[in-house]
């Protein structure tokens, strides 16, 4: 296997390669997708390098791991923003692959913090199978459980099988919701509305509970960032965002995206005024109304689990960070710090 190190995200031979893989189903999740990275390293990337390793089987991709090299190790493309962090894998040679990519880094005795990592995915296999033949030492730790809801049936089946009591809820609220007055729920995904879309979430969040807690869009300064992801996947065709309008009045609002047939939940945000009439709950009941209608084949909420999502999630993912430490002096100590002594600590602090 030829293992090729790209720089420069606007490499036209990487996003060839990026592009084939995508092409070929390798690509697990939106977050790991060319266009997320992108938009993603112009805002957030700016004390990191971008190190994007690609496998060959001669001319063809096989295989591409994005990588950012920071000042404290190698990580993923992961924040608050991004919540998934994963290899590209085509059908042979992950293993081989992660083993070269390990490598690679374990001759520079680079430590590596891989966040937000699916326990289930192929790349948590491949990287920690791969990693004490590589010279490194793994410590993986759950750090989030993300509900999901797979679409294997029709919408109407589907809500038969929820508890009735739930659904009965469900539509009451509907119900006494669209008795407010003139309700509509509107679908965007057009390139010519991005700026009204943004301004619009940005207006809706102003009036929601992340106001005062200073977790706005506008509050974190991240306006620009959104336009330019927005643009970007309308560009693609993945952009399918909701809004739900009473009287006129956008009151309540989905960022979504429709990648590889799942539909993705990235933002949401309500009028707190009218949050006694659950407004979340009845755009999500349309929004997930419509990706049965569409063929989608899952609804992905991202985040932590809630109340709200579990009702609607019909399974649970578990992602981990998975810390590999060269097996060198320093690598062996913050090993032990990490693997032993702060668990040892917690468990202290929390009696057990």
């Amino acid at each position: 296997m030829d293992v090729r190190t790209f720089s420069d995200l606007t490499d036209p031979d990487l996003s060839s390669a990026w592009g084939r893989l995508e092409d070929a189903g390798a690509c697990p999740s939106l977050f790991a997708s060319h266009t997320w990275v992108s938009v993603w390293a112009s805002c957030f990337a700016r004390l990191s390098t971008p190190e994007i390793l690609v496998g060959y089987d001669g001319q063809a991709p096989i295989a591409l791991a994005p990588l950012f090299v920071t000042a404290s190790g190698v990580e993923f493309p992961v924040n608050f923003l991004s919540h998934r962090g994963e290899f590209l894998l085509g059908e042979d040679g992950a293993r081989a692959f992660a083993d070269e990519v390990l490598r690679n880094f374990r001759r520079r005795g680079a430590k590596l913090m891989l966040a937000s990592v699916p326990t289930s995915s192929r790349t948590f296999e491949v990287v920690v199978s791969a990693s004490r033949g590589a010279g490194y030492l793994a410590h993986t730790r759950t750090t989030r459980i993300s509900p999901y809801l797979d679409i294997t049936t029709t919408w109407d089946d589907y809500i038969a099988g929820r508890p009735s009591k739930r659904t009965s809820r469900w539509a009451k609220q509907n119900r006494k919701f669209r008795g407010l007055g003139d309700v509509s729920v509107v679908r965007v995904g057009d390139a010519g509305e991005v700026d009204h879309l943004v301004d619009t979430l940005v207006d809706v969040e102003s009036r929601s509970w992340k106001e005062a807690g200073g977790s706005t869009i506008r509050g974190r300064g991240l306006e620009e960032f959104y336009r330019d992801l927005c643009r970007a996947l309308a560009a693609e065709g993945w952009l399918r965002s909701f809004r739900l309008e009473l009287d006129g009045r956008v009151v309540a609002f989905i960022l979504g995206v429709v990648y590889r047939g799942g539909f993705v939940a990235l933002k949401t945000a309500y009028d707190e005024s009218l949050a006694k009439h659950s407004p979340g709950m009845v755009l999500f009941h349309d929004a997930i109304a419509d990706a049965f209608e569409q063929g989608l084949s899952r609804v992905d909420f991202l985040g932590e689990p809630s109340r709200w999502k579990r009702e609607w999630a019909t399974g649970e993912r578990e992602h981990a960070t998975v810390a590999l430490y060269p097996t060198n002096p320093s690598g062996l100590a913050g090993y032990l710090l990490d693997a032993a002594l702060k668990p040892a600590a917690r468990r202290l602090r929390s009696g057990r």
